[in-house]
């Protein structure tokens, strides 16, 4: 029961990353963290 809203949160917070990071700029675009985030949505 717990598993599906762990991986739901996870989601969702992967997706305010990335969508804080597009918004500061083109420098946080090639940062670690997004590349991590990246590949593991591959």
């Amino acid at each position: 029961m717990e598993k599906p809203f762990l991986i739901l949160s996870l989601l969702m917070l992967a997706l305010n990353i990335v969508h804080v990071s597009s918004q500061s700029g083109k420098l946080s675009a090639s940062s670690p963290l997004r590349v991590m985030l990246e590949e593991n949505v591959r």
